[in-house]
C-alpha cells in the first residue's frame, strides 16, 4: 500500500468574503502582532511577548499563549487555543491611532499594542509587555 500526503496551502488577501462576512487581515506598525477582524469575531497573535499567560487549559493540546480573541457576543475577551495563525504576509500595518472593523466588532492600533472590542464594550487588549481582557 502506498500513502500519499497532500500538503495544500491557501493564502487569502488581507480582505476576503468569508462565510462570517467580509475578513480584514492588518498587523501592528511594529510587526509584533497579526490580528483578523471579521464580522463574527476578532483575533491577535503577538509573535514576543514578555507577559505570562494564564495557565494552559487541559482542554486545549494546541498552541496557547500568543493568541487573543473575542466574538461579537462575548461576555469578555480570551486566550484562544489555536492551530493556525493570523499572519497574512500581504496584510497592511495599521497605523497607530487607526481602526478597522467588520460588523460590531473593531479593532485598533495604539502604541501599546492592538485593542479589539465587540459592540458591548468587552474585548482584549494584547502588546509585547502585557494584556488585558475585559
Amino acid at each position: 500500500m502506498r500513502v500519499v500526503l497532500v500538503c495544500l496551502l491557501v493564502l487569502v488577501s488581507p480582505a476576503v468574503a468569508s462565510a462570517a462576512g467580509t475578513l480584514r487581515f492588518f498587523h501592528s506598525p511594529s510587526g509584533n502582532i497579526d490580528c483578523f477582524v471579521a464580522s463574527d469575531s476578532a483575533r491577535c497573535d503577538i509573535r514576543v511577548r514578555s507577559f505570562a499567560a494564564p495557565k494552559r487549559p487541559a482542554r486545549c493540546d494546541l498552541e496557547w499563549g500568543s493568541s487573543l480573541s473575542v466574538a461579537k457576543t462575548s461576555r469578555r475577551g480570551g486566550f484562544a487555543c489555536v492551530g493556525d495563525t493570523t499572519r497574512d504576509p500581504r496584510a497592511r500595518a495599521l497605523a497607530y491611532g487607526h481602526s478597522i472593523a467588520a460588523g460590531s466588532l473593531r479593532c485598533t492600533s495604539r502604541t501599546d499594542g492592538v485593542r479589539c472590542v465587540n459592540r458591548r464594550g468587552h474585548g482584549f487588549l494584547v502588546g509585547r509587555a502585557a494584556y488585558r481582557l475585559f
